[in-house]
């Protein structure tokens, strides 16, 4: 029989080596301390409080596994020693003790696998056990090593917490009770959370609790609150506004997960025997939470701030919250502001690389309207929602990333073409956004698409569909850039088909009725718009308008030279003084025809057209190139007085104009009485009356422009009247013209920086004003 018990021995000592090589992971020749010590624990019977020891030795291992954030393996070790302790495994494990110690033991090793020593110090061994061999493995029958008395044993903890509750162990199992309800935000005879308003508690009702034990329910009635609060954020009930709401809802549940995993655990204890080992007390409860009230204190008033917010909204508000002065609440916030980010990263990449929005909660900062057609596509169809951009972005950056979609589906919907996908970068991760060397990720990342999208939609603008030689035409025609185009309209205007000419007002007859119209369709007309070709038309009319008066002052100057060739004609010298007037009236219109028709040429289309051309060649995007080609128009309208703050001069300009009409007529008139040898005083009151009238509208247009703010056109308003001939016949435009009055308008009004060609044309003039002080020889 002990040849039989020896057997089972060695038997039992091998299987032992062979599980301590196993779960230690070391050779069979570095475990032998370890082996040898485990057999001595085994093998001890403690002179200790057996359940106090087990208590410290499963405090010690939840505590190992919790500092390692395993939250599930600790609640997972609480609940099967709740069952090892259960009376249905009484006699069928009996050293239980040595057992969790080498399982503590054991842990140990895993962190220092390298040492020799005993990791776990022997304790005093009975009597018995330290008479056996050490030759070889021991072994204690069952119960052994319960031998030692535990009626008598002193509980530190117990008794420290019976000095606080002051009652008797069943008061202390219903306020411990009363504490993890209160903990889950479960109303309880300790707490209410239900009868008070929404936000709050009520502590002790019935005035079953004293004074002292009010702090500590407080504290956990604060728990409570606070884990209401974010429950009642979370539940599924709750209307929510979109996926990156629900990406926070994902959060906050994955963040709240460790402390119901803290609440299991002391659910765990409070069922285990009040006088037994891992007992819930007072003293613990209070210990185990004072780490998640920071949390949930933080949680609380963010899901307070954030309650209404969706999307780019939600985004700001998470990001502001990452500047906080504690490390551990920043690191909270970033975790959440990642995962609500992921959902709004998905839609970003997915935006810029494919043109798809896919945004049912309007959560993007990129909005659609399904009703825009293609042609719109680009102006209309995608706009920007400034409340949604996220407070890390830019002003820059939401225009560059709306402007890389919108070329993807310029590329796809208007051009017919396929964007290629092999010149993009691979996305970033979403943690890029918040790293603080963005510029070589996100930035990057971003920067790359946006030019390798953009470059293809230039490329096909100037390529395949002439971008620019459909601009260079319009300068050449409808701007009257070309120099033989207006005389060789002049000879084929007969030939036109009437049903090419445009609807006309009745009572237009002439030039009046003449325009030109220029057709777009296509890509480009993203750029010609409908309203910029309605703007190019009305250029083309006033440009075509003060061409005609320029032929029409040159005819009256033709008729004056062929009349002057005339030798045979009676009463000479009384039509002299008639002539030398009519050739005096012509004059000025002529040297105001050509400085306005020098200034509509040069000043205004030159300069703006010199300044487009270079503006399109460094634009980056289609957006670039559009805003220049409308600040082109807008700078033409303006200065070609066009615009609607110009209305006024532009109708004293028109009235000049018709007077020019007039004096041809009355001039034609004239001539003709003249040769026929007619009375011409009719002719005369008329010529005079052209001339006082003429005289006048040019001193009120002049007047006008040294008012206007506009440098370009007071430079016109110096040459108009180079020689101070109006301005000596005006008391008014002289005083307009001096320094003072310019200097009180400039004061008036606000500053604006000059561009280039200003400051030419203020250095011309200072030049003009100055050569005029110089005195004449």
């Amino acid at each position: 029989m002990e040849m039989n018990l020896l057997g089972g021995e060695a038997e039992i000592a091998k299987l032992w080596h062979s599980l301590c090589v196993q779960l230690t992971g070391l050779p069979e020749e570095s475990v032998r301390a370890l082996y040898e010590n485990t057999l001595a624990v085994l093998g001890s019977a403690f002179e200790g409080s057996l359940d106090e020891d087990e208590t410290r030795v499963v405090e010690k291992i939840i505590k190992s596994f919790i500092a390692k954030h395993k939250e599930k393996e600790a609640v997972r070790f609480s609940d099967l020693y709740r069952r090892l302790r259960s009376p249905a495994l009484e006699g069928v494990l009996f050293n239980r003790l040595s057992l969790l110690r080498l399982l503590l033991a054991l842990q140990d090793a895993s962190k220092h696998p390298a040492t020799q020593r005993p990791l776990l110090e022997p304790h005093r061994l009975s009597r018995h056990s330290q008479s056996r061999s050490s030759s070889r493995p021991e072994f204690w029958p069952p119960g052994a090593c319960r031998t030692a008395s535990v009626e008598n044993q002193e509980h530190p903890i117990s008794a420290s917490c019976s000095q606080v509750i002051g009652g008797s162990g069943h008061t202390e199992q219903k306020v411990l009770r009363d504490l993890l309800f209160c903990l889950q935000g479960v109303s309880s005879s300790l707490v209410q959370f239900h009868d008070v308003p929404i936000g709050s508690y009520a502590i002790d009702p019935e005035g079953q609790v004293s004074c002292a034990q009010r702090r500590h329910v407080r504290r956990v009635a604060e728990l409570g609150r606070l884990r209401s609060r974010v429950d009642r954020f979370c539940r599924p009930e709750t209307t929510r506004l979109g996926l990156l709401c629900d990406a926070f809802v994902g959060a906050l549940q994955a963040e709240m997960a460790e402390y119901y995993r803290l609440l299991a655990l002391l659910d765990a204890q409070l069922c285990l025997p009040e006088e037994g080992a891992g007992a819930l007390t007072m003293r613990r409860v209070m210990a185990w939470n004072n780490k998640p009230i920071a949390k949930l204190r933080l949680l609380g008033d963010l899901v307070e701030s954030c309650a209404g917010l969706k999307g780019g909204q939600l985004a700001s508000l998470l990001h502001a919250s990452l500047a906080n002065g504690d490390p551990e609440a920043s690191d909270l916030v970033r975790r959440l502001l990642l995962a609500v980010l992921q959902p709004w990263y998905g839609m970003l990449c997915r935006w810029i690389q494919t043109g798809q929005l896919e945004d049912v909660h309007c959560e993007f900062f990129i909005a659609t309207n399904p009703a825009v057609p293609v042609e719109s596509l680009w102006h209309d169809k995608y706009y920007l929602r400034k409340n949604m951009v996220p407070s890390f972005l830019s002003e820059e950056q939401a225009r560059k990333i709306l402007c890389t979609g919108k070329a993807v589906n310029f590329l796809l919907h208007v051009c017919q073409g396929t964007p290629q996908q092999a010149d993009l970068p691979p996305p970033h991760p979403v943690e890029c956004l918040l790293d603080g060397q963005r510029e070589d990720s996100f930035l990057e990342f971003l920067d790359q698409t946006y030019h390798a999208r953009n470059f293809r939609v230039l490329s096909a603008l100037n390529s395949q569909f002439k971008f620019r030689e459909h601009l260079q035409a319009l300068r050449q025609f409808l701007l009257l850039g070309q120099g033989d185009f207006v005389r060789q309209l002049m000879d084929v205007l007969d030939l036109i088909d009437c049903n090419n000419l445009l609807q006309i007002n009745p009572g237009d007859t002439g030039w009046d009725v003449f325009s030109l119209f220029y057709r777009v369709d296509g890509p480009i007309g993203m750029v010609f718009t409908p309203y910029c070709m309605s703007l190019y038309l009305r250029l083309f009319n006033h440009l075509w308008r003060a061409k005609h008066m320029e032929y029409v002052a040159t005819a009256a100057w033709k008729q004056q030279m062929v009349n002057l060739k005339i030798k045979n004609r009676q009463h000479a010298a009384e039509i002299q003084p008639v002539l030398h007037q009519c050739h005096m009236v012509l004059s000025e219109m002529m040297h105001f025809m050509q400085q306005v028709q020098y200034y509509m040429v040069f000043e205004v289309i030159e300069c703006s057209w010199a300044e487009l051309e270079s503006q399109v060649a460094q634009a980056q995007d289609l957006d670039q190139v559009i805003h220049a080609h409308d600040d082109f128009l807008a700078a033409l309208m303006t200065r070609a007085l066009l615009d609607p703050e110009s209305r006024d001069i532009l109708s004293q300009l028109r009235s000049i104009f018709d007077q020019v009409l007039r004096f041809k007529q009355v001039q034609e008139e004239l001539l003709a009485q003249l040769n026929s040898g007619s009375n011409n005083l009719r002719a005369q009151a008329a010529l005079r009356m052209i001339s006082d009238a003429y005289q006048r509208l040019v001193q009120d247009f002049l007047l006008s422009l040294s008012r206007h703010d506009d440098t370009n056109l007071q430079g016109l308003g110096f040459r108009l009247d180079f020689s101070e001939f109006y301005k000596r016949q005006n008391q008014q435009l002289r005083t307009s013209m001096t320094f003072h009055s310019r200097r009180q308008c400039s004061d008036d009004e606000p500053h604006h920086e000059l561009s280039s060609v200003q400051a030419q044309v203020i250095l011309q003039l200072v030049i003009s004003s100055a050569l005029h002080l110089l005195p004449q020889e």
